[in-house]
């Protein structure tokens, strides 16, 4: 399954619109991860207090 930069702009703008939080879609060696909030993997390092 090919995605367009059409379909994926598409899912952003639905998701936008929905309830979610967070979306993940994994096919094949596509793997696209969506989150309102941010997304911090678990390689992230964490933020620095003031």
């Amino acid at each position: 399954m090919d995605l367009t930069e059409d379909d994926v702009l598409e899912i952003l703008n639905l998701i936008e619109k929905s309830g979610f939080d967070f979306f993940q879609l994994q096919t094949g060696d596509l793997k696209l991860v969506v989150s309102k909030g941010g997304y911090m993997g678990s390689g992230a390092a964490p933020f620095a207090s003031d």
